[in-house]
């Protein structure tokens, strides 16, 4: 669990409501997906979520009446879905665990239909001492347009 992940995605989940109340979409809601690869961040997610949409008996699909839906998955679960906004929470600040496999992230990386934030350690990622090549391309990339920060204790 990484309860400094936890409060940046629902910051930027917030910041995605309101925009998307404003924003109505054409045909149907517009769909956020919060994956992580780690079910005890997923467990800790849901119990903010459950209080931000005030759905309590929810623990995979949350509603902003019609113009939103949220689903919170691991990625494992998430497979062969997408939506239009992705919010990936990584967890790890020290080691890489199983993020080092290529086909998890290839399945985190390619379920947003428009936008994917990734919340993560950047700083961890793209130093040296990551033992993930992977992680390390992807932190260096010029895709990076901005770092959202926040401080490891």
């Amino acid at each position: 669990v990484n309860l400094a992940e936890v409060d940046r995605v629902v910051e930027e989940l917030t910041a995605f409501l309101a925009w998307a109340r404003e924003n109505p979409k054409r045909s149907g809601p517009w769909e956020a997906a919060i994956l992580t690869f780690y079910r005890g961040q997923e467990a800790e997610l849901r119990v903010r979520l459950q209080a931000l949409f005030h759905q309590r008996g929810n623990f995979q699909n949350f509603t902003d009446g019609e113009r939103s839906h949220v689903t919170l998955c691991t990625v494992d679960r998430f497979q062969g879905h997408e939506a239009d906004l992705v919010l990936l929470s990584f967890v790890k600040t020290r080691t890489v665990g199983f993020l080092n496999s290529p086909n998890r992230l290839n399945v985190a990386l390619t379920r947003a239909r428009y936008q994917i934030v990734l919340i993560g350690h950047h700083a961890f990622f793209a130093a040296d001492r990551c033992r993930s090549p992977l992680l390390r391309a992807l932190a260096r990339s010029a895709h990076y347009t901005r770092e959202i920060t926040w401080s490891a204790q």
